[in-house]
């Protein structure tokens, strides 16, 4: 099924979260622009055949014709979707959610580190990332990172960390893109969708907790392929 997700320009027309800066919610852009060197247009959410990439977007997003790459659902519940284009999901326990035939699981922020890839000095022992809603929850020592930043920043302090501990899910996957010791931590119940997108994520690279190693390039190969493939 080919799917043309292009505007009348010629632009990518894709979708990411905006309501709150997330770090988390800005990485589908720059992923696009690198892997397939064409130009990107934010589109509202209600748009048909769009790119959905990282983040838990599914229940939200997903509209006839979409390409899907990477991406989950929010909450552990079944939902029926429109006719779309599946490349890849976040996890096993999105996909049998949405009763989706798919073999290429991982969330499109482990390929970050394909993307930008400094050289940093390590001066920390310890990074911690609060999700924007536990911000200031954390009373514990290590150097504060804040997913309100710019992605570039965000990537830079959580490589001057020998190890992170997050409440954010993408604290969590840009530490593992850039293979930092991470592990996550539970400061409140606020969070929409509690442990699912954590589970979700786990299950996508084959561990059950994040001090498992896992196949990083494996994961990052597919990703990256499946993409090319289906614009190509």
């Amino acid at each position: 099924m080919k799917i043309n997700i292009l505007n009348k320009k010629g632009l990518i027309k894709y979708y990411q979260w905006n309501e709150e800066k997330n770090v988390g919610d800005t990485l589908t852009k720059p992923l696009i622009e690198f892997f397939l060197n064409k130009p990107t247009i934010w589109v509202p959410h209600q748009t048909s055949s769009k790119l959905l990439g990282a983040g838990s977007l599914i229940q939200l997003a997903v509209r006839r014709n979409d390409w899907v790459w990477g991406t989950g659902l929010i909450w552990d519940k079944k939902v029926r979707l429109p006719p779309h284009k599946i490349l890849a999901l976040r996890g096993k326990l999105t996909a049998k959610n949405i009763n989706a035939d798919c073999n290429i699981f991982g969330d499109t922020g482990l390929l970050m580190s394909l993307v930008y890839n400094p050289q940093v000095e390590k001066v920390s022992k310890l990074g911690i990332i609060e999700h924007f809603v536990d911000e200031g929850l954390y009373k514990g020592p290590g150097l504060r990172i804040s997913v309100r930043q710019d992605w570039k920043d965000v990537v830079t302090q959580i490589k001057s960390c020998e190890e992170i501990l997050s409440s954010s899910l993408h604290g969590l996957v840009l530490a593992d893109s850039y293979g930092i010791k991470c592990k996550r931590i539970k400061l409140s119940d606020n969070l929409a969708g509690g442990d699912f997108k954590f589970k979700d994520y786990l299950s996508g690279t084959n561990r059950q907790n994040f001090e498992e190693p896992f196949d990083l390039q494996t994961i990052q190969l597919n990703l990256k392929n499946v993409l090319l493939s289906a614009f190509n």
